[in-house]
């Protein structure tokens, strides 16, 4: 490389150094540029979000968080619990085998076995320390079995008034309130009172 070098005439080497340095200075502009260009861009996408309805942000980003964990479980990279990755689960004993069978996360699924709505003051703090996006309920088999409110209306007073206290312990969640599973004739049979499963 050296003898190469003493042969070149001092024109070569001013080329040769010249070309070098251009080329060096040519790739910090482009690497300044690049990244000065990333930079706006950057900032001018940061502005356009912070311009959005926080709303509308929240409602894009949700859905594409769900299409993700979609595509995730359909390639068998995570488990159907992840599907509900923001939720709180209180009920009872049909809740709570939910966690029991793992098909929810026992964190998450607070249900208690045997009781009936009127457990829910007792999950108000585990509620409120959860802050989910979505509280699913699901009593009413005990509480038909225990007859509170003494009629269907009754029921559906008592069970209202308890469902806006978990509600108020997690303001910001979605409540979804779950149907009563029926029972088969023989059981109604047994035990007439859940004939008024309806």
């Amino acid at each position: 490389m050296k003898e190469w070098w003493n042969r070149l005439v001092l024109r070569q080497k001013f080329a040769a150094v010249g070309t070098g340095a251009l080329f060096v200075l040519l790739l910090v502009w482009l690497a300044i540029h690049t990244q000065s260009q990333q930079v706006t861009d950057g900032r001018a996408w940061i502005r356009e979000q912070a311009a959005k309805n926080p709303a509308e942000l929240t409602s894009v980003l949700a859905q594409k968080r769900t299409a993700e964990l979609k595509q995730a479980y359909s390639e068998g990279k995570i488990s159907y619990s992840a599907l509900l990755p923001d939720y709180a689960m209180i009920g009872d004993s049909r809740a709570a085998a939910l966690a029991e069978y793992q098909i929810l996360d026992g964190d998450r699924d607070i249900a208690v076995i045997g009781t009936d709505c009127q457990d829910i003051p007792n999950q108000l703090e585990r509620i409120t320390a959860l802050q989910p996006a979505n509280l699913i309920v699901s009593y009413g088999i005990n509480d038909v079995q225990h007859n509170l409110g003494g009629s269907p209306e009754g029921f559906a007073q008592v069970y209202e008034s308890y469902i806006q206290q978990a509600a108020k312990a997690a303001p910001g969640a979605r409540v979804f309130v779950t149907s009563i599973l029926d029972v088969s004739p023989a059981v109604i049979e047994e035990y007439p009172q859940y004939g008024n499963l309806g």
